[in-house]
């Protein structure tokens, strides 16, 4: 009889797996030896860009994995893999199927993208058999878990696809508290898959940290448990050992940022766009969120779970039976409290008031939000944890109510100025505070994800639950309703294959014409978010040549200034910033270019067809700028000086006072490394003579700022201009900043001489 249940089971597992993996390519189709790889029509730019990172890194993996971080574009940046995510776990998954399998860069990031989406929904199954659900409603639940439409809908993002990847974690994580068999087993399996969901995507540890703080308690009296059962050690060990080693891995990732720090200071916030979560306003609006945002299928399981619930409990009141099986736990109805009053200040939005025109609305909101989670920790601090299948599912369901509420609620961003979402909270700008990670997530709706991924747990689990007295029948239906909604989705959706992700022949043709060996320059294509610039990754790898193009993730400030500047190639402020950066190859890909500077560049390469490649030739000395030919001579004094500015509409207008008794005759400024106030590309002097305004940049002094900037905020500097005055200085003059209506003055200097020194 034994035997006969154990090839029972095995025939089950069999089938499952079976039905898994075509499930997982169905959701992310593999193709072999093309490449193209499989995305959603018009989302290939993430795709690409991915694909080849990882190919990019597996290289550097077995060739120089100290060099992990260094793309060799967006040249000479250091480590310049800070400004997205590194995808350090999916080369180290990538790195035997290189080496054994050989497979081609395409067929890797497939083949990787299958590998999770099977992997989730295997531990989603396992997960839900370990609390006591039965095979039937296990497989929907992984289903369910794995079917939110940012998970069909952008299989080009691997950061998106990764997020089921807790799953593993839960599951392993459960089995060490829970199983009284391979503890070790399951202590190793908890050590690789929290080590690994920071690695496959950097924000889903920030994440889970913020999701350990509303279920703190629970947490707590889990590891009480532990240690009463002698398991703590089992469980910390593991998890400490694998913050280690994501410390240690991704160490340049998360020290070498002082370049994006601009992109979380306060001024930035204040005009942040959050990018949060959009909920309907209008009643006609709600399908197309629920299709968009939370998917068919949870809500087919939302619908099933409400019939089953409602016929047991009229069932139960007919019958007398006041027992709990099949109610509601507790911790649902404390929820209630801030959902309710959500839905108001959402009718009041659509109405046109808000916290922003109603202050006393957000006030209550925010009161609401924080007396709703000290309810839910209460409730946690209340609840009996016990390690078996019915108290396992009761943490669960505890675990994850409150994860899909808070964590949805999270992903509409801060009470800031520069975010009007109606659900906006200050209880996510005190978590900003907590957490400082937080600031620097560009697309609050991936929250969201995390939150809907915890509402179809907990819809699975409660499922489960329901029909575990139920018959065969019932638990068949709902399971197929659930699967069919699933398959519907998929239907509905549009896969293509990409263009050929590889690097465009004409333009390696032309760049090998080159007899250097140095850094590239592509003309003109110097520009942030298109295709041409990923597949600089591709043209860098196959050249063996760091490029100065690229496109990552957050645009670097220096990026901006450095396009403006080389988008006028070859005039001097160009080849200025070419030569500092020792950038030896020019190619240009739309043609001549007109102002060949004979002695600076040589023409070795002409297609005839828009390919030319110039070279540069070296500086025989320190690169000059032009802006600035003899700033000042060395023993000049220097003051700081007051100064007021006033704006107009196209330049920033300051008036500089000169102390009394001193003459400038060099204006030096000093700039802030902000990406909110731009710094100019020019600076004009004049003085006042009479009613006449007189100019007074010696030559070419206070042009050509931009590339000042660029190289300045390359090297993680506040960029410093200086301007030759063709007199002396005394009084009052005017300095006139174009093109920046408030530009991040810090400081301003005057150089010259006291009346001491010119007696």
């Amino acid at each position: 009889m034994k035997r006969r249940r154990r090839l029972t089971a095995s025939v089950e597992t069999v089938l499952v797996l079976v039905a898994f993996s075509v499930l997982a390519y169905l959701i992310v189709p593999v193709s072999y030896g093309d490449k193209r790889v499989y995305v959603l029509e018009g989302r290939e730019l993430d795709a690409t860009q991915e694909c080849l990172l990882i190919a990019c890194g597996i290289d550097k993996l077995l060739t120089d994995p100290l060099s992990y971080y260094d793309t060799a574009i967006l040249y000479p940046d250091r480590n310049q893999l800070r400004s997205t995510e590194p995808f350090l776990g999916y080369a180290i998954l990538g790195l035997p199927l290189r080496v054994f399998l050989r497979l081609g860069d395409v067929d890797l990031f497939e083949v990787l993208r299958w590998t999770i989406v099977f992997t989730s929904l295997t531990y989603a199954y396992l997960f839900h058999r370990a609390i006591g659900i039965g095979v039937t409603i296990s497989v929907a639940a992984a289903v369910v878990c794995l079917s939110q439409p940012a998970f069909l809908h952008e299989i080009e993002r691997l950061q998106v696809v990764c997020i089921p990847l807790i799953l593993p974690v839960l599951y392993h994580g459960l089995m060490v508290w829970k199983s009284d068999r391979l503890v070790r087993f399951h202590s190793a399996g908890l050590f690789f898959f929290v080590a690994l969901y920071p690695l496959c995507g950097a924000i889903n540890a920030t994440i889970m940290v913020m999701a350990a703080l509303f279920v703190l308690p629970l947490m707590l009296k889990t590891l009480a448990d532990l240690r009463r059962r002698k398991r703590l050690a089992a469980f910390l060990v593991p998890v400490i050992l694998a913050a280690v080693v994501d410390a240690l891995a991704l160490a340049p990732w998360l020290l070498d940022r002082s370049d994006l720090k601009a992109y979380a200071t306060d001024a930035f916030l204040q005009i942040k766009h959050w990018n949060p979560t959009n909920v309907p306003l209008r009643v006609r609006h709600s399908p197309q969120f629920l299709a968009g945002r939370v998917g068919w299928t949870v809500a087919a399981a939302l619908i099933v779970l409400s019939v089953f619930v409602v016929k047991r409990r009229v069932e139960t009141g007919r019958n007398g039976d006041s027992s709990e099986e099949g109610r509601s736990p507790a911790s649902e109805k404390h929820l209630l409290l801030l959902l309710v009053p959500a839905l108001a200040m959402l009718v009041g939005a659509s109405y046109g008031f808000n916290r922003q025109v109603v202050p006393w609305l957000g006030l209550l909101f925010d009161v609401v939000c924080v007396a709703t989670l000290l309810l839910y920790w209460r409730a946690q601090m209340l609840l009996s944890v016990v390690a078996d299948e019915a108290g396992a599912g009761r943490c669960v369901v505890m675990l994850s109510a409150g994860l899909a509420v808070f964590l949805g609620f999270m992903s509409f961003g801060p009470a800031y100025v520069s975010n009007i979402h109606p659900l906006a909270t200050n209880l996510m700008r005190v978590l900003l505070g907590v957490l400082p990670p937080l600031k620097s997530i560009r697309e609050y709706d991936r929250i969201w994800m995390f939150g809907i991924l915890f509402l179809s747990l907990y819809v699975a689990v409660r499922l489960g639950m329901t029909l575990r007295s139920g018959g065969a029948v019932a638990r068949i239906g709902a399971a197929a309703i659930v699967i069919a909604a699933m398959l519907f989705d998929l239907h509905n959706r549009k896969v293509v294959a990409s263009a050929d992700i590889e690097a465009p022949r004409d333009l390696v043709e032309a760049a090998s014409k080159s007899r250097g060996s140095g850094a590239i320059y592509v003309h003109p294509v110097m520009k942030w978010n298109t295709r041409s610039g990923v597949l600089m990754i591709a043209i860098a790898r196959e050249l063996g040549r760091p490029i100065v193009n690229g496109y990552l993730g957050i645009c670097p400030p220096w990026f901006i200034y450095a396009g403006s500047v080389l988008h006028r190639f070859p005039d001097p402020e160009a080849l200025w910033l070419l030569r500092k950066w020792k950038v030896e190859t020019v190619v240009v890909v739309t043609g001549d270019v007109a102002g060949e500077q004979a002695g600076d560049v040589a023409k070795v390469f002409d297609s005839g067809q828009g390919q030319v490649v110039w070279e540069i030739r070296p500086p025989r000395s320190d690169v000059t700028h032009p802006s600035a030919m003899n700033p000042g001579a060395r023993g000049q004094a220097r003051m700081d000086a007051a100064w007021s500015q006033a704006g107009s509409e196209d330049r920033a207008t300051v008036t500089v006072a000169v102390p009394g008794g001193f003459a400038a005759q060099t204006v030096e400024v000093q700039f802030g490394q902000s990406v909110v106030q731009r710094i100019p590309d020019e600076i004009a002097v004049y003085a006042f003579d009479g009613a006449r305004k007189v100019r007074l940049n010696q030559d070419h002094a206070g042009e050509w700022i931009e590339s000042l900037a660029a190289d300045a905020l390359l090297r993680r500097e506040s960029p410093v201009a200086m301007v030759k005055l063709s007199r002396p200085v005394r009084g009052t003059f005017q300095m006139a900043f174009r093109n920046s209506t408030k530009p991040p003055i810090e400081r301003i200097v005057l150089i010259g001489e006291s009346n001491d020194a010119t007696r």
